[in-house]
C-alpha cells in the first residue's frame, strides 16, 4: 500500500514536471531550478520504492525460513504463528488453517 502511495506521488511530480518542461521549451527559457528539484524528488521517491520492495522481499524470505523450520507444524497465513499440524484454527488469531 505504501508503494502505491509513493508511485502516485511520482505520477503527480511527472505531471508538474511535464507542464513546466513544456512551458520552458516553448519560451526557450534557461534551466529551471524548480524542474531540477522535481527531478530530485522523483529520484528520491523511486529510491523509497526500491527500499520498500527490499523490505517486502526480506519479510517473505524470513517467513519462508521460519515456516520450514519445524516439521509437523502448520503456520497461520494471517499472522504467521506456528500451530500444531492438526489445528483447524490458529491458536493466536483464530484464522481458519487449511
Amino acid at each position: 500500500m505504501q508503494i502505491s502511495s509513493i508511485k502516485k506521488q511520482i505520477e503527480d511530480q511527472y505531471q508538474i514536471l511535464g507542464q513546466m518542461t513544456y512551458d520552458s521549451n516553448t519560451r526557450k527559457e534557461p534551466e529551471n531550478l524548480e524542474v531540477t528539484g522535481i527531478i530530485a524528488k522523483v529520484t528520491e521517491l523511486k529510491q523509497q520504492i526500491v527500499a520498500k520492495e527490499e523490505e517486502i522481499k526480506n519479510i517473505k524470505e524470513e517467513k519462508s525460513v521460519i515456516q520450514t523450520a519445524t516439521p509437523g507444524k502448520k503456520f497461520c497465513t494471517n499472522c504467521g504463528k506456528e500451530n500444531d499440524a492438526n489445528s483447524k484454527f490458529c491458536n493466536y488469531c483464530g484464522t481458519k488453517i487449511d
